[in-house]
């Protein structure tokens, strides 16, 4: 056993470093705003190879909003208007950026995938991380995982809206060919060369496959990825099951076309402070955030296809250059010295 894991942190080791060094040498990156770049990746990759300590603040925020749409949906739009309207919201990139998060959700969706030992376990485990949101000043939530968890944020906080986040007119046609390109490319990236040896990347995985199964996406068995009918099915599945769980009073079907109109009429009554905010908001005509657009995050699952297609088939190329790389530092930090 101790050797397995020798082994496994060397490999994560390597794995990382030879990461870092495309780092350094990369002449490219995604452009545009998106989730993470592919740089982000490659850092966090590396930092977040080892479990994090949970920040909490002293004070809880209760939940004001309730995301319970898809990722792919606008969702990082959505939480850019939040922020706007005064509402801190927990997205997926959340998970990742605060301190404990990802091991949070990565135990949780584990525990799932193997069978908790009793549905009590289970439902203990999310809402500490229920709790953990709202001790990290978050008042509002958006994206996956915590869309797949609306009902048990509702009951929770009985006083919250829902927000269900689509693409409009055709939408279940858009999203599926938005997850293809994107997002749905994951599980397949994570269990290849070298994804598979770095903690980080794992962690999202189980976090992916968790959100597959809520959304009755099955995955192949080889390739680990969806297909556009799955995708289709389980797009029209879940919203169908949002809205008639939903109390229409407590529920919006919104897209980003929408704009911040019926966003504010609905959320304005929440609080007096984000009343204040869609009053100067839709005095000033501002125009509804628009961002992670698909192109970037294209761009960026293509990046990492070609890290794994390189590490997969050209090992030795990436000896040489790290060599080069560890050597052209040596030769700089020589004639500093």
């Amino acid at each position: 056993m101790f050797r397995n894991l020798v082994f496994s942190n060397m490999r994560q080791k390597k794995a990382s470093f030879l990461y870092g060094c495309l780092l350094a040498m990369a002449m490219t990156r995604a452009h545009g705003k998106s989730v993470f770049s592919f740089s982000d990746l490659i850092v966090k990759a590396i930092e977040k190879s080892k479990p994090e300590a949970l920040e909490r603040n002293s004070e809880a925020e209760d939940l004001l909003v309730i995301g319970a749409g898809f990722g792919r949906t606008g969702t990082l739009s959505f939480v850019e208007a939040l922020q706007r309207l005064g509402l801190k919201s927990y997205h997926m990139k959340a998970v990742v950026d605060t301190p404990g998060h990802l091991d949070l959700w990565s135990n949780f969706s584990l525990m799932d995938e193997r069978g908790a030992e009793s549905p009590t376990d289970a439902a203990a485990l999310l809402d500490g991380i229920i709790d953990n949101i709202a001790y990290s000043g978050f008042n509002a939530t958006a994206d996956v995982p915590c869309s797949l968890f609306f009902l048990q944020m509702m009951k929770r906080y009985p006083e919250a809206k829902v927000v269900l986040t689509d693409r409009g007119e055709g939408g279940a046609e858009k999203w599926a060919d938005s997850m293809l390109n994107t997002n749905g490319q994951y599980t397949n990236i994570a269990v290849r060369i070298p994804f598979r040896w770095m903690a980080f990347h794992q962690k999202i995985n189980s976090v992916a496959k968790m959100a597959r199964r809520y959304q009755g996406i099955p995955l192949h068995p080889k390739t680990q990825l969806p297909s556009k009918a799955d995708l289709i099915k389980s797009y029209k599945n879940w919203n169908t099951y949002v809205k008639t769980q939903v109390p229409p009073e407590r529920l919006l079907v919104f897209s980003a076309g929408d704009g911040y109109g019926p966003l504010c009429k609905f959320l304005a009554p929440l609080d007096s402070s984000i009343e204040r905010r869609c009053i100067k908001i839709l005095a000033s005509d501002e125009v509804y955030p628009f961002t992670n657009k698909g192109t970037s995050m294209q761009q960026l699952f293509t990046s990492l296809k070609a890290v794994a297609i390189v590490f997969e088939n050209f090992p030795l190329l990436f000896v040489v250059l790290a060599i080069w790389y560890i050597s052209r530092r040596y030769r700089s930090r020589v004639k500093i010295d």
